[in-house]
């Protein structure tokens, strides 16, 4: 749930639209400058809808590229960006510290579950049609899935143990 009601968006952006200055509005209703602007374009653009709340969506690393591209060689500002790619300013400032300062490559999605290698990847083949090499591989991945797993469980079941032994209650997550 956001922060703002719908209600207090559109007056915030009827506002703007006008002719009062962002910052102004901000400094009355504490909706970011930045927001009411974007808010304003997305309103022009989709009517009542551009103001609701939008889901939250991971945006490939083309589409990072693309947005910064656009900031940076097309000049287009912020609220641009964000409309245009249907992001957060915030979200889009977190790109743009990550590529200054490490480049291209921090766009990357590095999130565990999407790299392309992994085991729960090679799973997805259908066993009956995999070579003898294909299977002696895969029982060796196996095996070592689960003897990282069985660390996993001894080392949590440790911390339990001397969790318990001090009297603090083991962690929920």
């Amino acid at each position: 749930m956001s922060k703002h009601s719908i209600e207090e968006r559109l007056s915030a952006v009827k506002r703007y639209l006008n002719g009062e200055a962002s910052t102004f509005i901000e400094k009355q209703t504490g909706i970011d400058h930045h927001d009411i602007i974007v808010y304003a374009m997305r309103y022009r653009r989709d009517g009542l809808s551009g103001l609701e709340d939008r889901k939250q969506h991971w945006c490939s690393y083309d589409e990072k590229k693309a947005a910064i591209t656009d900031y940076l060689k097309e000049s287009l500002t912020l609220e641009e960006i964000a409309v245009k790619y249907d992001i957060s300013i915030a979200c889009f400032k977190s790109w743009m510290r990550a590529y200054k300062r490490e480049g291209a490559e921090s766009l990357k999605d590095k999130r565990y579950f999407l790299i392309n290698n992994s085991l729960m990847a090679k799973l997805r083949k259908d066993p009956s049609n995999m070579s003898e090499a294909e299977l002696r591989n895969l029982v060796k991945d196996l095996a070592a899935e689960n003897a990282l797993l069985k660390k996993v469980k001894a080392l949590v079941e440790k911390r339990e143990a001397q969790e318990q032994a001090t009297g603090s209650k083991p962690s929920k997550n």
